[in-house]
């Protein structure tokens, strides 16, 4: 039986704490074997749990490369530019597009 309050995602807070937990066991592994990518990919994924649980975000040294990344893909659009980080952190938090698919390698 899922418990918690269902949350904006569509899933439960216990769907959520655990999908939370084996984010940070792919991150902890990714991080002993040096893999920058996966590392880069599980602190996205924390961090979009987290602001769905509505918890304090930890700050990954990886979503400054993946912020990094973002504004250089966006370097001829003005908007983007004269965003702030936390501007650019909520657009990445909410979108499940063309910043996920990257994010996890797929384009």
């Amino acid at each position: 039986m899922l418990r918690g309050k269902l949350l904006d995602s569509g899933f439960y807070e216990d769907q959520t704490w655990g999908a939370l937990g084996k984010a940070w066991l792919g991150y902890i592994i990714s991080f002993k074997h040096d893999d920058w990518e996966r590392r880069k990919y599980y602190a996205a994924v924390i961090q979009k749990l987290e602001g769905e649980m509505g918890i304090k975000k930890y700050d990954f040294p990886e979503m400054r490369g993946i912020i990094a990344d973002y504004l250089e893909e966006y370097q001829d659009d003005p908007d983007v530019q004269n965003m702030s980080i936390e501007e650019i952190e909520e657009i990445m938090s909410k979108s499940d597009s063309d910043f996920w698919r990257s994010v996890r390698g797929e384009g």
